[in-house]
């Protein structure tokens, strides 16, 4: 983050993300339910229909999804589609670690 808007290089809020995420990772996904949070369906519902109507399934070779959390959009894409590799990056390990080995066997976690 070199180019942080204030001038600095970022650190302080990957550092505060990194904190807040961590702490926050064994209730995240609970939270996010009661709060009726249904941006990982709608996004994994344009992937699917941006591939067009050419295949009934889509299939992709690898998807990446940075910011993954505890890999919510892995899961709603994999539900409409076959998705050989998920890369999932995140700056909190606690959160990357909850999305393994279930609910998603094929995100591979980038910190």
């Amino acid at each position: 983050c070199a180019d942080a808007a204030d001038g600095t290089d970022g650190a302080d809020d990957v550092a505060y993300s990194r904190w807040l995420f961590d702490g926050y990772a064994e209730s995240f996904d609970d939270e996010l339910r009661r709060l009726g949070y249904t941006m990982p369906q709608l996004l994994a519902d344009a992937v699917v229909d941006a591939a067009g109507a050419a295949a009934a399934r889509p299939r992709f070779a690898r998807a990446a999804d940075l910011g993954a959390g505890t890999g919510l959009a892995a899961r709603a894409l994999r539900a409409g589609a076959d998705v050989d590799e998920f890369v999932g990056v995140d700056v909190s390990r606690a959160v990357l670690a909850r999305c393994l080995p279930p609910p998603e066997p094929s995100l591979s976690p980038v910190i």
